[in-house]
């Protein structure tokens, strides 16, 4: 117990992408709307590795493209349940979201997405507003 006879809560830290934002199903769907039929459609159980084995390196390249994309993240739907999940969480525990840009790689210079902390912290604001979340 603290000084105000309070329970202390754990502390969380979870990311946004995967956990509570649709962020591969979202990626997808945009390849596959603008890719197909060039290249195969695509499904949301892939990683790296295996569409640069699977696929190949260019359709790595243009999933990554599609994530630097201005308002990518701002678009991503949140998975079912979501905001359930971080209603109790944060009623619950010291919630901490952490979330990072994207890598992107062109003739070995990486970039960051520029404009993904910006959507990220958007997104969370316009999909949970009545949580009360704040941006520290």
């Amino acid at each position: 117990m603290n000084e105000a006879d309070e329970p202390i809560k754990p502390f969380v830290a979870c990311d946004m992408d995967g956990v509570f934002a649709a962020f591969i199903d979202s990626v997808v769907n945009v390849f596959n709307r603008r890719h197909v039929p060039k290249h195969r459609k695509l499904g949301t159980e892939w990683v790296k590795y295996r569409i640069e084995h699977e696929h190949s390196k260019v359709v790595s390249d243009l999933l990554y493209e599609i994530m630097h994309e201005p308002a990518f993240f701002a678009a991503i739907e949140p998975y079912p349940r979501a905001g359930e999940t971080l209603k109790w969480l944060v009623k619950n525990t010291e919630l901490e979201i952490c979330s990072a840009p994207p890598i992107l790689e062109i003739n070995g210079k990486k970039t960051l997405n520029a404009y993904a902390a910006a959507d990220k912290i958007g997104w969370l604001f316009r999909q949970f507003h009545e949580l009360g979340l704040a941006a520290d």
